[in-house]
């Protein structure tokens, strides 16, 4: 690919991009691939996978519990965050096209790694670890740890964008009885100011100069972004905690996560505002990361469908089912996605 797509976690962020000239393809319209990162439930083990226009990669083999939680794409190379289980602990890592690298870890604790963006050949990872009695946010640039907080509350991180020679992380901190919204442009902490006693950062972009964050507010319970820091509400309702993810494309801010309406969530996104529904059927619905590239619009989350969960992806709107499990049931879901034109 000639250009970086970056996707962001988990609970999700995104990075966009132009589409390559016909020039560059022979005069022929560019090769769309998307990269979409989660997990299935085969016979009750969950595995971590990544799906490259809907077929199947595991990066587990079942014996443990594994997760992945954000993705992105660079040249030929496939880049993905998440953690797995052993003897008890979780333990950071990363899958280069398959082939899985350990984070350093510096205490017996669990690390978790939650967001990756690549610019060039310098990886970056967010995540955070407990140094046994608090989480500490962090990030490692090509494996080398450096922490982001050091009060005396937990502290994470959740989404990681790459703009220039910068790196911007979002995420929150707890002080006192209060947590805080927050993000990190080259390690210094900027607040985000909320509304009510605790607010957090979701996801985060960079665009035209301004950064863009989503996260919630008010005790968690309403929807928001911050452009340059001036937040905006788009929705609110008691139990919305689902993390809303963020794009920023042409001046437009699309904003994907869920809504409520007769007892049942609801996946769909806001574009400046406005909402648009992306699957009401007959149970629950999420949106879970969101990515604009060219003039399309591409979301990854999961629905219900009777007793299993099906991890998918929406195309302007149109829904492709994910591949869930050999035995069809249990828990399956698509956490990031990134697409590339080449």
């Amino acid at each position: 690919m000639k250009k970086i797509v970056l996707l962001l976690m988990v609970f999700a962020v995104a990075m966009f991009f132009s589409a390559c000239p016909e020039d560059d393809n022979g005069g022929k319209p560019p090769v769309t691939t998307v990269y979409i990162v989660g997990y299935y439930n085969n016979g009750g083990k969950y595995i971590a996978c990544y799906w490259k226009n809907g077929e199947k990669t595991d990066l587990s083999d079942g014996t443990d519990y594994s997760s992945a939680s954000a993705i992105a794409a660079s040249g030929n190379s496939v880049y993905i965050a998440g953690s797995y289980s052993n003897s008890g602990k979780r333990i950071a890592c990363y899958w280069k096209n398959g082939i899985r690298t350990n984070l350093p870890a510096e205490t017996d604790n669990s690390y978790y790694a939650s967001a990756i963006a690549v610019s060039g050949n310098t990886v970056y990872i967010a995540g955070r670890y407990n140094d046994g009695s608090k989480d500490i946010a962090c990030y490692w640039k090509n494996g080398k740890k450096t922490d982001l907080y050091d009060g005396t509350g937990n502290s994470t991180v959740t989404a990681i964008a790459v703009s220039g020679n910068s790196v911007y992380i979002a995420g929150s901190y707890v002080d006192g009885s209060k947590t805080i919204a927050c993000y990190w442009k080259d390690g210094e902490k900027t607040d985000l100011e909320g509304t009510g006693n605790s607010s957090t950062a979701t996801s985060i972009a960079v665009s035209g100069g301004k950064v863009y964050v989503a996260g919630l507010t008010e005790y968690f319970t309403s929807t928001c972004y911050w452009e340059n820091g001036e937040m905006t509400i788009i929705n609110t309702g008691i139990g919305s905690n689902q993390h809303p993810a963020i794009a920023v494309s042409g001046g437009k801010v699309y904003v994907a996560k869920i809504y409520y309406y007769n007892g049942k969530i609801i996946a769909c996104y806001w574009e400046n505002g406005k909402r648009t529904v992306l699957y009401d059927g007959e149970d629950h619905s999420v949106a879970q990361s969101i990515v604009v590239s060219g003039n399309s619009l591409y979301i990854a989350g999961y629905y219900i469908d009777g007793s299993k969960s099906v991890p998918c992806y929406w195309k302007n709107g149109k829904k492709t089912d994910l591949y869930n499990g050999t035995d069809g049931t249990g828990l399956s879901e698509a956490y990031a996605i990134a697409v590339v034109k080449e």
